[in-house]
């Protein structure tokens, strides 16, 4: 949301914000709020950072305005980001020797679910060796990790309510799909949602755990929510 805020005042003219006795550029003001809750996020799950970089790509690049006015957009959100979050990777390197101990600690609990053994390096260096090993079945891992498995299991619940209805939503959600890539705001939830499905589409074999694309669903119901709308507004 406050991703899709900043572009949508990025777009728009210039537009002051007043902040007590100073004015300030509304999208300045703005990119400080989506650093604040960019931050916030990575201290909630560190996987959080390739899609907060994914649509902060989008925004520098994709908003029509000034590179001086994109630039100073971008810095100010991250800057904001680093001031919320870093303080806890520095105390992880304090106390472990690892700023991105959360991170690499997972490498040795992959290991252990595949049955290999303790794995002493980094989560990295794990993933890195799988794909070294067998490349295919590292991009067949990938590529349903980003489409079909987070995708198919997410509607079945629905059918707790009215008997068949998760069918019908997963076909409005692939229409709405479609719907939103043709949009700009559209493909910018959709990059996003993707992007935040990256880091777990090489483990999940691995870790099958629903909370891994839990956070998708939301994003899932928005399409099926376009979809259906598109098929009454048809109608």
């Amino acid at each position: 949301f406050l991703m899709l805020r900043c572009w949508r005042i990025g777009q728009a003219p210039l537009r002051l914000r007043r902040l007590g006795r100073i004015q300030a550029d509304a999208l300045f003001v703005a990119a400080a709020g989506l650093g604040v809750a960019s931050g916030i996020a990575v201290l909630t799950r560190i996987m959080a950072v390739p899609f907060l970089a994914a649509g902060g790509a989008i925004l520098v690049f994709g908003i029509r305005t000034t590179w001086r006015r994109r630039l100073a957009m971008a810095g100010i959100g991250l800057s904001t980001a680093l001031v919320v979050a870093a303080p806890y990777f520095v105390n992880c390197w304090r106390v472990h020797g690892d700023p991105l101990y959360t991170f690499n600690v997972h490498g040795n609990i992959y290991s252990i679910r595949q049955g290999e053994g303790a794995w002493k390096g980094s989560t990295a260096g794990y993933v890195a060796n799988r794909i070294a090993e067998r490349p295919i079945t590292a991009l067949d891992t990938i590529v349903q990790g980003v489409t079909t498995y987070p995708f198919t299991n997410k509607w079945h619940g629905l059918d707790h309510w009215c008997g068949g209805i998760g069918d019908w939503a997963s076909v409005a959600g692939m229409v709405g799909l479609l719907v939103l890539a043709a949009q700009a705001s559209g493909r910018l939830l959709l990059i996003a949602t993707w992007a935040s499905l990256l880091p777990f589409s090489f483990t999940w074999t691995s870790d099958p755990d629903f909370r891994f694309t839990e956070h998708v669903y939301p994003s899932l119901l928005i399409a099926a929510a376009v979809g259906g709308a598109v098929v009454l507004h048809a109608a």
